[in-house]
């Protein structure tokens, strides 16, 4: 029998993170297989890819790293949402990518976990609009077989108006953080996984 093929994905914000996750990855790799808990039996690890060149969706960096490579002059953004994605509004959860919910969602997680203030977000959120996408339905089973519409595709996000460096800056922060925390709910289900295209 053709045996199911996974793919984990890890991104980390860790400063330290080669003394703290490569050595769970390289034993992994260099073991062959795992068991999983219970019932899930034995997960055979047949590759390990740490670095972003060999695949987009690898990444490692620290939240100094994304504040310090920001653009102050760039406007626009694509984002590729590759995952049902769902974002959370003032009605509830909007299979649709809004500007401003995408990007609050982003804010949000920055001020959550960073130390770090984001000069100007506020008045990037107040000026993101779409320009551009192509997105489709696609539904996403969580716990019991439950299944959640969200979407998935891609969309052009640009700042509006003339800004001062903090605020592009700001925008330029939040969609090239989406890659680390995801967008919108669930994210941790393995919903909203998101990378800015360039």
């Amino acid at each position: 029998t053709e045996r199911a093929r996974y793919r984990l994905r890890i991104t980390t914000l860790w400063d330290d993170v080669d003394e703290e996750l490569m050595p769970m990855v390289q034993i992994a790799s260099s073991d062959g297989e795992f068991v999983g808990d219970g019932s899930s039996g034995t997960y055979r690890v047949t590759a390990s890819i740490m670095s972003r060149e060999a695949d987009p969706w690898c990444g490692c960096e620290s939240y100094e790293d994304i504040l310090f490579k920001a653009s102050p002059s760039r406007k626009e953004a694509k984002l590729q949402f590759s995952s049902p994605t769902l974002v959370e509004g003032p009605g509830g959860a909007l299979p649709f990518p809004d500007p401003l919910l995408v990007f609050q969602c982003y804010l949000t997680n920055w001020t959550e976990f960073s130390n770090l203030p984001l000069d100007g977000a506020r008045e990037a959120l107040d000026s993101i609009e779409v320009v551009d996408f192509r997105i489709s339905p696609e539904g996403h089973i969580v716990e019991r077989g439950r299944k959640i519409l969200g979407f998935v595709g891609w969309c052009c996000f640009r700042l509006k108006g003339r800004h001062p460096e903090s605020v592009i800056r700001a925008f330029n922060v939040l969609a090239d953080y989406s890659f680390y925390c995801g967008s919108g709910l669930m994210t941790d289900m393995g919903m909203g996984q998101t990378r800015r295209l360039r």
